[in-house]
């Protein structure tokens, strides 16, 4: 039905608002001296990194199946955070199955996500018990139930069976050469412009706003910066591990999200030791503040997901595809023939346009489409016919 349809296409902008709304609360609970206008600054500033960056856009937000095992995995993981932090703030028995319910629906989503909650909360557990001296029960029943469903999930005999069909799968040095490879180029991809806004984050920060000493960040820095390049490390060794190939792009999703959390999590946590040896953090002049936001905007000019979504807004190839789109639909709808076809989509948004169906009506795209409208084939003609 039409109301169905226009469920289905408001997906993206739920994924996108649950996302903002469960980071901006996880930014709430950690800083609670800052006032909302510094709050809405942090969450402004990574979201703005996130879009321009993410490695695909498309199947991040748009494509159903990637937003749903992706940015699901990603709005969870967030909501597990906060849940923890509740956890260790208030010790109440509650937030341990809120917490536990979290990591059942969470790592359900993707194993990527999984892993890398389960080494944040391993290398939350260290820390914490290097400075207390003490085990925290709640957080080692967290901990534990976090392992088991893990073990749960990777013993899974469908992970198994598709293991076997990756040839190049489980081969330990190409892995970990690999993988290095990988952190190298996703370091030099993104490091850059999230150092720019970092400076210019971080330099606000320090001047407008009152922090007070925070247990989440009162680590090394370099134990900090460790704990970050591991997390990418496990990501890159994961994909190439268990298939013997670079992860998917919309895989890369998760490795950047998660990259970009620990990026914010060494600045804040460089901010917070700087300011316990009484020193300040980065000052820039009103000249290098001005070169900096010149920097910004000439990399918003560059190629990049936002700059790419408003170029095809504006010059009319959006508004071209909608109008493909909903002359296929007529066509579906008024077909009486036994196989319908349909024009093949000449305009593809990039930020929008993930695949499409084929001249087969064997392949699965096509038989979705079919069940989707409850007709019979559909089917795109061939160029020249």
């Amino acid at each position: 039905s039409s109301k169905t349809f226009l469920y289905y296409k408001l997906i993206p902008i739920v994924w996108i608002i649950l996302l903002l709304f469960s980071f901006y609360t996880l930014v709430r609970l950690i800083f609670t001296t800052i006032p909302t206008r510094g709050v809405l600054y942090i969450v402004s500033i990574f979201f703005i990194l996130y879009l321009l960056q993410m490695p695909n856009i498309c199947e991040g937000f748009y494509w159903l199946s990637g937003s749903v095992c992706y940015s699901g995995a990603n709005i969870f993981t967030l909501l597990l955070f906060c849940s923890l932090i509740k956890l260790l703030q208030s010790k109440e028995i509650k937030y341990v199955f809120i917490t536990i319910i979290l990591m059942v629906i969470g790592f359900g989503f993707n194993e990527l996500s999984m892993l890398l909650s389960d080494f944040i909360l391993f290398s939350l557990y260290i820390i914490r018990f290097s400075i207390f001296k003490k085990h925290s029960l709640f957080l080692l029943i967290v901990l534990g139930f976090a392992c088991c469903i893990s073990l749960f999930i990777i013993l899974c005999p469908g992970n198994s069976i598709r293991a076997n069909g990756y040839p190049m799968s489980h081969q330990l040095g190409f892995s970990v050469y690999h993988a290095v490879l990988e952190v190298k180029n996703a370091l030099l991809l993104w490091l850059p412009l999230t150092v720019v806004f970092a400076i210019l984050l971080f330099d606000t920060i320090h001047k407008k706003y009152p922090l007070e000493e925070n247990i989440i960040f009162t680590t090394n820095p370099f134990v900090a910066l460790c704990l970050v390049l591991f997390c990418l490390f496990i990501s890159f060794f994961t994909g190439y591990w268990s298939m013997g190939i670079c992860l998917l792009t919309r895989t890369q999703n998760v490795v950047y999200f998660f990259s970009l959390l620990g990026f914010f999590y060494l600045g804040f946590v460089l901010l917070f030791y700087l300011k316990s040896l009484q020193k300040d953090f980065i000052q820039i002049t009103a000249f290098t503040r001005s070169l900096l936001l010149l920097i910004l905007f000439v990399s918003l000019y560059q190629t990049n997901n936002i700059r790419t979504a408003y170029t095809e807004l504006f010059n009319g190839k959006a508004s071209r595809y909608n109008k493909e789109l909903q002359d296929r639909y007529k066509i579906i709808k008024t077909s009486k023939s036994d196989t319908c076809f349909v024009p093949e989509i000449i305009n593809q948004p990039l930020t929008i346009y993930h695949t499409d169906i084929t001249p087969s009506s064997k392949g699965w795209i096509n038989e979705c489409y079919d069940d989707f409208w409850k007709s019979k084939p559909i089917i795109t003609k061939r160029k020249g016919y």
